[in-house]
């Protein structure tokens, strides 16, 4: 879509009816640790909870000042703001949303509301055992990305407003910014009327730091709580460098699919990819993986995924943005997904696990009734 603003637009033509669905997103989430701020730069701790506490900033700033709901997801790596309006609305309500994240007076009143939700959420979120496991799994699944959960307990604490506001400053620019939407778009105006914001500094970018890869990095955990629950993890490093984050996240998906069915969680960055899965034994998964591959049952399993991705466009047209835009965001074209699963075969899976050339470490956390020092710390 041709605008006049240095914001990234893309338009998905899908009928949805009288509807239009959109996500802006940030490439800016609460497991990256450190970052660049300037050319040539060195590399600087980044406060990780300021995406959450900026989502609830964004949020009731919509509410509070346009009377708009404007709900948000947080991720790993990124921030996802998302809406829904009629078509006769559309232009108007992008050119809202725009206005909110990009020329909103800065107000110190909401940014120590949005703190005190975002501390009430995590607190929340932490009194669910599967959310304790997974903080302590994050740990090692993104372990290049430098994720420590008694970082961003204490980031979350620590914020104050000032500092807020700089990093609103750097991270949430236009040139950071995709603007991905979906509907029946051909009586809608060619060009949004997106007002252009001149940049203020370098956008940051999120660095890594890469570990000498070995068979040693096996991560097991065992921590006391008030109930017994355990989560999984393998964690793959791939020798094979002529492989696309495309085709890693197909490669992990179909895996994730033929061995856990459901309950589990695939992520793919340029710093890290891993399977997670809860409500199992945790096993050396690792030694399945090409057996998994050789099923004959792959093209039934390829044919579901794409299934519930076709359900998914059509019935929850939000979370499939939102799959689209967190995808995106990783450097994970969907399109080429797309294609992956439709061409899938036993032959072609194993010769793409073959030339990823993967070594896999595997890890688990084990939560057991007794002792709750842990819970009460936090």
């Amino acid at each position: 879509m041709g605008q006049s603003s240095n914001i990234c637009v893309i338009l998905n033509r899908f009928d949805y009816g009288k509807s239009a669905y959109f996500t802006f997103a940030f490439p800016c989430g609460f497991c990256c640790g450190n970052a660049v701020f300037e050319k040539g730069g060195t590399p600087k701790a980044v406060n990780q909870a300021f995406p959450e506490i900026f989502a609830n900033y964004i949020s009731l700033y919509a509410d509070r000042e346009c009377q708009k709901k404007l709900p948000f997801k947080i991720f790993r790596n990124e921030i996802l703001f998302l809406s829904t309006s009629s078509l006769e609305a559309f232009s108007e309500n992008m050119e809202k949303i725009h206005f909110i994240l990009f020329y909103m007076e800065p107000s110190e009143e909401i940014f120590n509301l949005a703190k005190a939700n975002a501390i009430s959420s995590m607190k929340k979120r932490y009194a669910e055992i599967r959310y304790r496991a997974l903080y302590k799994m994050l740990e090692f699944s993104e372990s290049e990305k430098g994720f420590r959960f008694s970082k961003l307990a204490r980031d979350m604490q620590e914020l104050d407003f000032a500092e807020f506001s700089r990093y609103q400053t750097c991270f949430i620019q236009p040139e950071n910014c995709t603007l991905l939407a979906a509907g029946n778009f051909e009586n809608i105006p060619s060009e949004l009327r997106l007002k252009k914001r001149e940049k203020t500094c370098e956008v940051p970018r999120f660095c890594f730091f890469n570990r000498e890869i070995n068979f040693g990095n096996d991560f097991h955990v065992v921590q006391p709580d008030i109930l017994d629950y355990s989560a999984g993890c393998m964690k793959f490093f791939f020798k094979g460098k002529d492989v696309s984050a495309t085709e890693r996240y197909f490669l992990l998906s179909l895996l994730a699919a033929v061995l856990f069915q459901e309950d589990y969680d695939v992520h793919v960055d340029a710093a890290d990819a891993s399977i997670i899965y809860w409500n199992r034994m945790v096993s050396e998964y690792k030694y399945r993986l090409a057996d998994a591959l050789s099923d004959p049952k792959i093209c039934d399993v390829s044919g579901g995924i794409l299934h519930a991705l076709y359900s998914m466009q059509t019935k929850q047209p939000e979370n499939f943005l939102a799959l689209w835009s967190s995808l995106m965001m990783n450097g994970i074209n969907l399109q080429e997904y797309i294609h992956l699963l439709e061409a899938c075969s036993c032959e072609g899976a194993l010769r793409l696990f073959k030339k990823s050339d993967p070594i896999v470490c595997e890890g688990g956390v084990f939560l057991r009734a007794g002792d709750t020092d842990e819970l009460n710390h936090h």
